[in-house]
Formats: C-alpha cells, sequence, structure tokens
C-alpha cells in the first residue's frame, strides 16, 4: 500500500546515512508500530544543497508526490520575500533596551532578535510588551502598514 502523504521507514534496511539524510528534510512519526517520514517545508528550505542533491533525497523527489510537491515550492519560493501574518517587526535604536527585550520576551514563539536594530515577535505578544515598555519609562512610537494592496 502506497501512502500519498509520507514514506514508511524500515530500519532495518536503511542505511544509516540515508536516514540522517531524512532527518535533515523530514518529520518523523510513528504510527502502527512503524515509523513514517513526511517532508517538513520549514526543513527543505533549510536544508544545504548538498542535502537537497543526496541520491536519497533526489530518488524521494522523482518518486514520492509530497516529497516532490514541497521540494517543488521551496525551489518555487526562494529567493522571494514571504509575508508572515501575525508577525510584527519593531525598530529598537537602544542596543541596552534591545538585550532587555531578547532577555525579558525571548524563547520559542516569542521575540526573536533581527538585524542591528530590529525585532520581530507574535501579535499576541503585544500588549504585554507595551505594558513592559512603559512601566520601563520607554516611548512607544507605532507605524502602520496598509498591506491589502
Amino acid at each position: 500500500m502506497r501512502d500519498a502523504v509520507r514514506v514508511r521507514i524500515c530500519l532495518e534496511r536503511t542505511p544509516s546515512a540515508a536516514l540522517a539524510r531524512l532527518v535533515e528534510i523530514s518529520r518523523f512519526e510513528t504510527a502502527g508500530g512503524e515509523l513514517w517520514a513526511k517532508p517538513d517545508l520549514l526543513k527543505i528550505s533549510h536544508a544545504p544543497d548538498k542535502a537537497l542533491s543526496d541520491p536519497v533525497v533526489c530518488w524521494l523527489r522523482e518518486h514520492h508526490a509530497a516529497f516532490r510537491g514541497t521540494m517543488e515550492m521551496v525551489e518555487e519560493r526562494r529567493g522571494k520575500v514571504i509575508v508572515h501574518e501575525n508577525l510584527l517587526v519593531a525598530r529598537v535604536n537602544d542596543l541596552g533596551l534591545k538585550v532587555m527585550l531578547e532577555k525579558r520576551f525571548g524563547g520559542p514563539g516569542q521575540l526573536v532578535g533581527l538585524s542591528a536594530e530590529y525585532v520581530a515577535f507574535p501579535k499576541g505578544l503585544l500588549p504585554e510588551l507595551q505594558s513592559w515598555m512603559k512601566k520601563s519609562g520607554h516611548v512607544i512610537k507605532s507605524t502602520h502598514a496598509d498591506v491589502s494592496q
């Protein structure tokens, strides 16, 4: 039986090098006592060219629709700007403040430092961040962009 979304991994027959390559591009799960690999868009988009040109990955691309589709999607989007919904970007001119923000709000799914002056964070964190900024005596300036165009 062929699965359209994932491939079954037989640990007895899969060489460790192939398994390591699959880890670079897939998300693993177990079902029915078996190990399965599904293509992972984020992992594939961050995979080095060496991994994407590996014979195991090329074989998967050629023979499995889900892996082929995901890899084609990554190639289509490569080099393009991707707009994230519910993500806000702030410019922080004060390095000390930026460090304090990263210490206070940094963490998985929280505030992330982007470059020298910018941070990004989920929209849901805004009220807490604004409250902390006001209590700390910092001034908040905001601007809005019309993204409907």
